[in-house]
């Protein structure tokens, strides 16, 4: 693979180790920018074990497994927020009383079991 860079910064082919050592860097301002140096993350992963931490952090496999993990992470609880959002609005429609439950289920993107569910909750 062969990347060029331009307007001023450096002009010519960037070699295999170049390119992986950019990837590198890539990969640490990602983890920067997950802060998990900042925060006590990667205490809790491993559970206080420091010298581990810090083996992870100097390999760059390390690092891109660090950097998967927090992405899917990410993506999983973006994914909890919209589906408790859903739920938190299936909520309100079902206290208004003025829709049919299939018209919930269609306008809060909720299978019509879960508002069913939610129905026999909210009068439980």
């Amino acid at each position: 693979m062969e990347i060029q860079k331009q307007k001023g910064k450096q002009v010519g082919k960037l070699t295999v180790a170049e390119q992986i050592g950019q990837k590198h860097q890539e990969d640490l301002q990602r983890l920067r920018g997950f802060r998990l140096l900042d925060d006590d993350f990667l205490t809790k992963c491993f559970e206080g074990d420091t010298k581990s931490m810090e083996l992870v952090l100097q390999s760059k496999e390390g690092i891109e497994i660090m950097c998967r993990a927090m992405e899917d992470m990410r993506k999983e609880s973006l994914q909890e927020g919209i589906k408790e959002g859903a739920i938190n609005t299936a909520k309100r429609m079902l206290a208004d009383g003025m829709l049919t439950l299939e018209k919930i289920a269609e306008y809060a993107a909720l299978p019509l079991d879960e508002v069913k569910k939610l129905k026999a909750e909210r009068t439980a």
